[in-house]
């Protein structure tokens, strides 16, 4: 029984220097599935009918499967930059931390500059997206003559079951994606 306090202080020491290390971790890089998530509620945000014409039922979840491949390799891209910019000096290591961390004493600055990047890509990807949703407003017009020219440009999937209570079809969403995907190659 004397030996009881004994392991409880140690027990205590443990976890009290486990937390003082996972305090201490540095902020990993985003994921190319986080990074995708988080790009598709923003083109949500930014253009709500665009995004749906765009991507249907389940617009979210359907948009970050289709962009988690273009994430991953902006995040490549961006960890690629972010270790030229890094350098391979002590002094060069040292300018990259003060440049990028959040804090004094952190260890985050690398996962902070590739954020940064991403995120610069990521919002020319979310002005092309309104600027194409736009154009395609604009091209579709206001009278039934220009929505039914447009949706004979466009199509509009007569094949889809639920096509009669979709009175536009999805030719707006493929406007859209056909502006963007043309822009992106």
């Amino acid at each position: 029984m004397k030996k009881l306090p004994t392991i409880l202080a140690a027990l205590l020491g443990l976890a009290l220097a486990y937390s003082a290390v996972a305090v201490a971790k540095p902020n990993p890089m985003p994921s190319a599935a986080a990074v995708a998530k988080q790009e598709c509620e923003a083109l949500a945000q930014a253009d709500p009918e665009a995004f749906s014409a765009a991507y249907g039922a389940g617009a979210v979840r359907a948009c970050a499967r289709a962009e988690r491949p273009e994430a991953a390799d902006a995040l490549k891209g961006a960890a690629g930059e972010c270790r030229e910019q890094r350098g391979h000096s002590n002094r060069s290591h040292e300018a990259f931390r003060d440049a990028h961390r959040s804090a004094k004493g952190t260890n985050d600055a690398f996962g902070r500059c590739v954020s940064a990047a991403v995120k610069d890509e990521r919002r020319d990807e979310r002005a092309e997206f309104k600027n194409a949703a736009k154009e395609c407003r604009a091209e579709r017009g206001d009278t039934p003559e220009s929505w039914a020219a447009f949706e004979e440009k466009y199509g509009t999937n007569k094949d889809d079951p639920l096509s009669m209570y979709k009175p536009t079809g999805n030719a707006f969403g493929k406007c859209v994606s056909s502006k963007v995907g043309n822009r992106r190659d």
